[in-house]
């Protein structure tokens, strides 16, 4: 659509990739510190299903009032 900066969004896209990049890595870092029979994530909806799934926690969803 804008290809006179087409460098400019490809290098702005793989900087925030690489950010993105060291989140991930941050987080798997700081979970795996966590024993596995402790990881536990617990929320009142389903939402953070992709929390679960990519970092291995077991769920527990709070169904209260």
């Amino acid at each position: 659509m804008d290809p006179d900066h087409e460098d400019v969004y490809k290098k702005n896209a793989e900087d925030y990739i690489g950010e993105l990049e060291g989140i991930d890595q941050e987080y798997e870092n700081k979970i795996n510190d966590i024993p596995e029979e402790d990881r536990v994530f617990m929320a009142s909806e389903r939402a953070y299903q992709y929390l679960t799934e990519r970092y291995g926690f077991k769920r527990r969803f709070y169904m209260g009032n």
